[in-house]
């Protein structure tokens, strides 16, 4: 029963707050809330009934705990800018920390985490068929009236695909991971009709990055490909006979258009540049990122004081501050470490195919993380860390 309440939490996450939701004073209580307060709950009499607390010796494992209790603890800061910010850090830090909790309690084995990567591919199809949706039609049944029409008219007039997600950069996020989400689908399946339907949503989420208009997660597109094509050397031929096709048919795609359209893609969709007014917003955040970072003294501000970061990492630093900035770096470079490692495991090809497929997400997610106005704001990402996590700590506790 704890593991398909896992997997309902787990799927209902990529619905945000927009559907089966109660009102709940001023929360919404969605299916995925709801989902993680039964599973803390089932997780509390559990404890209860073992009358011990387990603990790993995992680095991931305790740096996201320690990051919770460091949140917890940093009120000083936090309630000189705002209390319900320091809350609602406090509750978004909680989804890393109590998701990795309960999975690393309840997860065990390899082919949970296989059935996972499923729901969590039909919970991204799901989004992915409402962006296709809202591009065609150009109508947006989950965006509020006031996003659309108020805070970003252009929204409409572009047909940029949101789904359930806040924007079109958070769109393309989820789309991105959904990429190497299908990828694995596809290597894990062993219905032949399954992997072309996983394969071919591969195609169809980089479509749909690519009209979302996030250069940043389009960069990290292209680099996290080429990590998975440099690290094929432990894949199946078959898998890497797929891939070179699929690399092929997008060689053959960029270069039906010409030469010079090619570099007008490279100039209009990838260029960077301070005269650019999106660009000029984000060293705007991280002036002020600066400055309230030194005026917590290094600690943090541990509230969400700016909305809009369009900087995950300058996101942890100036709200955790620097000594939880510093942890999470190592952490990341461990688990990214880790994966690459359980990526090349010749004794069992699914942890490898999987393994492979976290690196991947890993590795450019560096880059993605720049597009969203706020990583820590979209709930599901710290869902999907805590299954990086759990099957980390599979991987490793492996005899």
């Amino acid at each position: 029963m704890r593991n398909k309440i896992i997997y309902i939490y787990i799927f209902s996450s990529f619905f945000l707050a927009q559907f089966l939701t109660l009102d709940v004073g001023p929360v919404k209580l969605s299916l995925a809330r709801g989902s993680l307060i039964l599973l803390l709950l089932i997780f509390i009499l559990d404890t209860f009934k073992s009358n011990k607390i387990r603990l790993y010796k995992n680095y991931s494992y305790n740096f996201i705990l320690l990051w919770f209790f460091y949140t917890l603890l940093n009120v000083a800061f936090g309630l000189q800018y705002s209390f319900t910010g320091w809350l609602k850090l406090l509750y978004l830090v909680g989804i890393y920390s109590f998701s990795t909790i309960i999975f690393t309690r309840y997860i065990k084995d390899l082919k949970t985490i296989e059935k996972i990567f499923y729901f969590i591919q039909i919970g991204i199809f799901i989004q992915m068929a409402i962006g296709i949706y809202e591009h065609y039609t150009g109508v947006y049944h989950w965006t509020s009236y006031a996003e659309l029409f108020t805070t970003h008219p252009y929204f409409q007039r572009m047909r940029y695909p949101t789904a359930m997600q806040n924007n079109p950069n958070d769109f393309a996020l989820l789309m991105y991971i959904g990429t190497f989400i299908s990828i694995a689908c596809g290597r894990l399946y062993s219905n032949k009709i399954m992997k072309f339907l996983s394969y071919s949503l591969v195609i169809i989420s980089i479509y749909l990055i690519y009209i979302s208009d996030s250069r940043s997660i389009l960069l990290a597109l292209i680099i996290s490909f080429i990590y998975m094509f440099v690290n094929e050397s432990s894949i199946s031929k078959k898998n890497r006979i797929f891939l070179n096709i699929t690399l092929i048919i997008l060689g053959i795609f960029f270069t039906y258009f010409n030469i010079d359209r090619i570099l007008f893609f490279i100039n209009t969709k990838l260029r960077f540049s301070m005269d650019a007014g999106s660009e000029q917003v984000r060293m705007g955040h991280l002036i002020d990122a600066m400055k309230y970072l030194f005026n917590s003294f290094g600690f943090g501000i541990g509230a969400h004081g700016i909305i809009s970061w369009h900087n995950f990492w300058v996101e942890i630093l100036t709200e955790s501050g620097i000594i939880i900035f510093i942890g999470f770096l190592v952490f990341y470079s461990k688990l990214f470490i880790n994966m690459n490692k359980a990526s090349n495991d010749n004794d069992n090809i699914k942890t490898s195919i999987i393994a492979k497929s976290i690196a991947s997400i890993l590795f450019g997610f560096v880059v993605a993380s720049l597009g969203p106005a706020s990583i820590l704001n979209i709930e599901w990402v710290g869902i999907i860390f805590a299954v990086f996590i759990t099957f980390e700590k599979i991987f490793l506790e492996k005899p």
